[in-house]
């Protein structure tokens, strides 16, 4: 007959594992009968699973910094601006496969709302990846130098959201802008991306857009 310790590792319930002892200890102390003590223990262990998957996925996304929606401040912006940041935070474009373009001067937040909503979309069990525009025509570059450029597509077309950050910051030779537009046309219908482009600074300081 296996023990606790290693039934738990051949099942895969690490918290189990590690922590079976205690716990045997604890649920006896508050006197729970073997159905609440296995309910509490099974919860325990999902939401360690849940965790550590979304940790995960938060690696793969490869995001510059980590930002958070709840520090995102939309009230610097106009009401139609707002209702649609809104309506992205419903993460519904992803789930329709529908892209986005967010437009607006330096420093009006578009950065921490992409990465932030990346975050979110990871947490809602979306993977996601995060490149900078510049570094991603590079990685193009020696994929073809390769012979991985279709390999290199067809890993990014799994992605359910593609974030294209810095996209007009740099001019790119008319090879590179090939292969970018070949990337992100070939997405069309197989997953989202969002870009992120920053315009001269002539208008408003608050002046962001977002276009689908």
């Amino acid at each position: 007959m296996l023990t606790i310790a290693e039934a738990a590792n051949e099942l895969k319930l690490p918290y189990l594992k590690e922590n079976y002892q205690h716990l045997l200890l604890e649920y006896t102390s508050r006197g729970l009968d073997l159905e609440e003590a296995l309910t509490e223990i099974l919860t325990e262990e999902v939401e360690q699973r849940r965790n550590r998957s979304y940790q995960r996925r938060i690696r793969q996304a490869k995001f510059s910094q980590k930002k958070y929606l709840m520090d995102f401040d939309e009230k610097v912006f106009k009401e139609g601006v707002r209702q649609q940041l809104r309506e992205l935070k419903t993460l519904n474009f992803i789930q329709e496969k529908q892209n986005v373009i967010l437009i607006g001067n330096p420093g009006t937040g578009k950065t921490h709302f992409s990465i932030g909503l990346g975050m979110e979309a990871c947490l809602q069990n979306y993977h996601v990846q995060f490149v900078n525009a510049p570094n991603l025509v590079i990685e193009l570059r020696e994929a073809v130098t390769q012979s991985q450029f279709y390999r290199f597509k067809q890993r990014l077309n799994k992605v359910d959201l593609l974030i294209v950050d810095e996209l007009g910051y740099l001019s790119f030779d008319e090879a590179g802008a090939e292969l970018l537009f070949n990337l992100l046309s070939n997405r069309m219908g197989k997953g989202s991306t969002m870009i992120r482009r920053t315009l001269p600074l002539i208008a408003g300081r608050n002046a962001l857009k977002t276009r689908p």
